[in-house]
């Protein structure tokens, strides 16, 4: 069939580079390998490379780590060419390939091009969030990051009060406390970001109101849901 898989891309990912493995139907053993620039230009690289293989990307299937915002961008460049490909935490490929990991990243991309060609037939292809969800999640990381710093700092004005009974800690006390104020309303101005982006795309903001309907669901909570 012009569109059967006959390559499985097994794919190391860090924050500056890629490796890149090429695994032949029916010949895992040593698959080709070359590193890469985790950007646009090294994702065209590898394009040109598989040429030089004669590699077909549209009769390939593409298998990587999840690694956050570094696996991302590869993730949107092969779904704007309509590459199949999927994204699977380190753990479970660790599970399922039952070896020990972490030699070097040439030996990992090679792992993960076995792995995709081992459980071909049960992979899933990944598809990505839509610009909204993708916004969303950030607003949501931002926020809890904020919270986080919000609670360290009273944390700090706790010590810091403890102090203050051998020396003076006044200017600090209020710095701290100009500090919270500040992230306080932070969270607030986060959270009105989040609510004009959810209300303007319908989708989201139907699962959004069905995931509020749940009796002590919160705003926070149904965007985490969404």
């Amino acid at each position: 069939k012009g569109n059967e898989i006959k390559w499985y891309i097994g794919i190391d990912v860090s924050s500056a580079t890629l490796d890149v493995s090429v695994c032949v139907t029916g010949q895992e053993k040593d698959p080709a390998h070359k590193r890469i620039s985790n950007n646009e230009a090294g994702f065209k690289e590898m394009l040109d490379w598989f040429k030089s293989l004669a590699v077909e990307a549209k009769q390939s299937w593409f298998c990587m780590e999840y690694t956050g915002v570094y696996s991302l961008e590869l993730s949107t460049f092969l779904s704007k060419k309509k590459l199949k490909h999927t994204m699977y935490s380190p753990l479970h490929i660790k599970r399922m390939m039952g070896v020990v990991r972490g030699k070097n990243d040439k030996a990992d991309s090679r792992t993960i091009a076995r792995f995709a060609y081992l459980y071909r037939d049960s992979l899933k292809e990944s598809k990505m969030a839509s610009t909204t969800l993708l916004t969303l999640k950030t607003l949501l990381n931002f926020r809890h990051s904020v919270v986080r710093r919000k609670a360290e700092l009273k944390a700090d004005l706790h010590r810091v009060a403890r102090l203050g009974r051998v020396a003076d800690v006044t200017y600090i006390t209020k710095g701290i406390h100009r500090e919270i104020e500040f992230l306080k309303a932070e969270v607030k101005r986060v959270e009105i970001q989040i609510a004009k982006l959810i209300d303007k795309d319908e989708l989201v903001k139907t699962n959004y109101e069905l995931a509020r309907s749940v009796p002590g669901v919160g705003m926070i909570v149904a965007a985490s849901v969404v």
